[in-house]
């Protein structure tokens, strides 16, 4: 019996290679066993899956610079709205949250950036609320939107100052939520004037954006994705891409 148990529990561990759950204990979203362990039953490549974007669940308004599908896009300027003309759409799907988006923007963030500078690609992201009972995932997230809307030459210094400032506390060992005043240090960080800052605050302590936000999720699920990070490639979506296993898909996209 107590063989079977142990059998079941790295079957279970496997599972967690990206964001899975609300409940913001660490023990619900990361492996449990050793990396070997875990690493000997996960694919040694990401997984590449036809998919096509739909919009039928979303009916909100979406804010200045945002697609038709919740995404914000980045072009050679990396200016939120524009986009490179004929090249490559990458989608990213994330939430400031969840460890395993913190830990992909960490390692491929910069060089996504990069290849949009160089007109490779159009790098688009896209706000994933998961964690609908969770504060600070709720704001941040609205804060995202208003700064492509309101900002947009300032988004990119946004969204990296939230992450880099959140993932003290955003670990896939141990997930304890930021306090909210997080939001403020990005967007001192990425320049945002007082003034425009308390505009931003009222907006989300409103929920402006949270009902898009919903939709989006919906749509996200209805899509066929399940878990964040998630990353599409014109009409190809990639999973199981933590360790390191979406190296190779970056390499094909600098050639």
């Amino acid at each position: 019996m107590r063989k079977r148990l142990i059998i079941a529990s790295l079957a279970t561990a496997t599972l967690f290679t990206a964001c899975t759950s609300t409940v913001p204990d660490a023990k619900s979203t990361s492996p449990s066993t050793s990396s070997s362990a875990s690493a000997s039953a996960k694919p040694e490549k990401a997984v590449v899956t036809p998919r096509t974007l739909a919009k039928d669940k979303i009916t909100e308004p979406m804010p200045a610079n945002v697609d038709e599908f919740g995404g914000i896009s980045l072009g050679k300027d990396l200016r939120a709205g524009t986009k490179n003309e004929g090249a490559k759409v990458v989608r990213v799907f994330s939430d400031p949250y969840c460890p395993f988006c913190i830990k992909f923007e960490t390692q491929y963030g910069k060089e996504l950036e990069d290849l949009a500078k160089a007109g490779k690609i159009t790098l688009v992201y896209h706000p994933n609320y998961r964690f609908q009972d969770i504060k600070f995932s709720t704001q941040s997230l609205q804060a995202l939107y208003w700064v492509a809307a309101h900002e947009p030459d300032k988004f990119v210094a946004f969204q990296h100052a939230l992450y880099d400032e959140s993932a003290p506390k955003v670990t896939a060992e141990k997930r304890t939520e930021p306090d909210v005043a997080v939001i403020k240090t990005a967007a001192d960080k990425a320049g945002i004037a007082p003034d425009k800052f308390a505009n931003m605050q009222t907006m989300i302590q409103n929920d402006v954006y949270k009902k898009l936000l919903m939709q989006t999720r919906e749509q996200f699920l209805a899509d066929g994705f399940k878990y964040i990070p998630a990353v599409m490639i014109d009409g190809n979506a990639y999973s199981n891409i933590s360790d390191g296993r979406f190296a190779p898909v970056m390499e094909e996209l600098k050639k």
